[in-house]
């Protein structure tokens, strides 16, 4: 029997999974993406003696891991390994973290995020909100991609600059995403 094409063996399988989810079928389609990358916007209010603007290098002096360079970035990074995430504070309260694979993960940063600041440097958060604001996904297609023929084929979609970035940016419409 010959082998089919991996794009057909796709089809197939995915004929009716529309509103399934692809874990199940992972032994079977190559091309299942994976999250890496979760990016989450929670808006923050203070509570108790904390007042706004907060004081990022008061911050930033008394929490470990916390990285602070205001000529270079306007927010106080703070990482974690577990889940492996950075968490972003700015002036506001506002709180900004990525690196996450997942919204759990990265909502778990954030609350990790609020204690590591209540115990460390007595500034006292409260979490009103948390959104994922954008998610990146990888896949690989185990082909090559022509980007050049591709961008001209799709160029009302579609761009492809050698000299300024190795990708092509393609915005398949009536979609909202961007691969």
């Amino acid at each position: 029997k010959r082998q089919e094409e991996p794009i057909e063996t796709l089809k197939k399988l995915c004929r009716f999974t529309t509103r399934c989810a692809l874990g199940e079928y992972r032994g079977h389609i190559q091309l299942v993406p994976r999250t890496v990358n979760v990016i989450t916007l929670a808006i923050c209010e203070p509570t108790g003696p904390t007042t706004l603007p907060l004081d990022l290098f008061r911050i930033a002096s008394l929490c470990p891991a916390a990285y602070y360079s205001p000529s270079r970035f306007s927010a106080v990074q703070l990482g974690f390994h577990s889940p492996r995430a950075r968490v972003l504070l700015y002036r506001n309260g506002k709180l900004v973290g990525t690196g996450s694979d997942g919204f759990l993960s990265c909502r778990l940063a954030l609350a990790r995020t609020l204690v590591h600041l209540r115990e460390f440097a007595g500034v006292h958060l409260r979490m009103l909100s948390a959104n994922v604001v954008n998610s990146v996904g990888a896949v690989d297609m185990q082909t090559k991609l022509l980007c050049e023929k591709f961008a001209v084929a799709h160029s009302h979609e579609c761009t492809y600059d050698r000299g300024s970035f190795v990708g092509m940016t393609w915005r398949p419409s009536g979609y909202p995403i961007v691969v």
